[in-house]
């Protein structure tokens, strides 16, 4: 009876020290689910542009949306960029909001990241919303409304960011596209909201001359006074288109005091190497070919014929010349709030 115990309990002991070392080599079943990155993603409760630093600043207010209009020959325009964010998991959890920006053509322009403002202030950052949602500036995704989002910002939900960039001096004016996005620390990023704001197309030249001296003219002979592509040499005849639209250019010569000018004097005129037009009788606005691109300094050319002997003298008058908008580049789409 003892050799049967002793053989049994010698049978225990072995299976007792084997399971674990038939346990490393056993092999065991995994399973996961992979669902993203954590959470649900942030939302753009709504977005806007500001033609100047205040929260419903708009250049046109009589016109739906926002519209900047060109600062000045040479200037840059600064553009401000709001956005309100919401995030499910809080609007700390918010890591990054940004705006790309696009070209009436459809050009990339730009990406703007914005900043966290009225921080600590959820009543300003209200005021803000009410007066660019007064202005019709605001741009609401996903169902948000003035309201909703309004009392997301009272309750510490959704915060209000915003960041300027500069359109420069010789950029497009027309429709610029808006599409602002955000991202979460799980690298969510939000359903992207687009909207418009309009860069008012405006004329402008610059000339380096006020006046063109034709000197001493023999009668039937052209007197010609050449121009060169610098901004700076009053004798030689430069235009410079400082808008944010390529013209098509007009001149329009008076009679200089001649007494029957269709018979007694003539212009030429020509912008740059386009052709030039010649017999232009003073009192007409006559187009001249060619376009006048934003930007670039080009060269003007003038001549005058004076066909008869009997007015011989000193004359003066005035040469008037304005540029008007060509149709390029072209100037986009409007998107809202830019309509109606």
């Amino acid at each position: 009876m003892k050799k049967v115990l002793g053989i049994l309990l010698a049978l225990v002991l072995v299976l007792a020290f084997s399971v674990p070392v038939m346990a490393v080599e056993t092999p065991v079943t995994t399973d996961a689910n992979v669902v993203g990155t954590g959470g649900s993603p942030p939302e753009i409760k709504c977005k806007w542009e500001t033609a100047f630093d205040y929260p419903s600043g708009d250049d046109d207010t009589t016109t739906p949306g926002m519209q900047a209009d060109l600062a000045g020959p040479q200037l840059p325009k600064t553009i401000y960029y709001w956005a309100v964010v919401y995030d499910p998991q809080g609007v700390g959890n918010v890591q990054k909001v940004w705006a790309d920006v696009y070209e009436p053509c459809g050009t990339f322009k730009y990406e703007v990241d914005l900043v966290q403002i009225y921080c600590l202030d959820p009543a300003g950052a209200v005021w803000a919303l009410d007066l660019a949602e007064t202005a019709g500036l605001v741009v609401y995704g996903g169902g948000h409304t003035f309201a909703t989002t309004k009392q997301q910002l009272l309750d510490g939900q959704a915060k209000m960011y915003k960041w300027h960039a500069d359109l420069t001096h010789g950029q497009q004016g027309g429709y610029y596209r808006v599409e602002a996005y955000a991202q979460d620390a799980q690298a969510n990023v939000s359903a992207m909201l687009e909207n418009c704001f309009e860069y008012v197309r405006t004329p402008c030249i610059e000339l380096d001359f006020t006046n063109i001296n034709f000197g001493d003219v023999l009668i039937c002979e052209e007197k010609i006074v050449s121009g060169d592509a610098k901004l700076d040499t009053p004798l030689l005849p430069t235009i410079k288109n400082s808008g944010n639209c390529d013209l098509d250019i007009s001149v329009h010569f008076d009679n200089m005091g001649f007494v029957s000018p269709s018979g007694e004097v003539e212009f030429d005129a020509q912008l740059n190497l386009f052709g030039k037009v010649s017999n232009i009788k003073p009192s007409e606005w006559t187009p001249l070919p060619g376009k006048l691109v934003i930007c670039t300094p080009t060269p003007m050319h003038f001549s005058i014929h004076v066909m008869k002997d009997t007015v011989k003298g000193a004359h003066s008058g005035t040469l008037t010349i304005k540029g008007l908008d060509s149709g390029t580049p072209c100037a986009g789409t409007p998107c809202p709030p830019c309509i109606p």
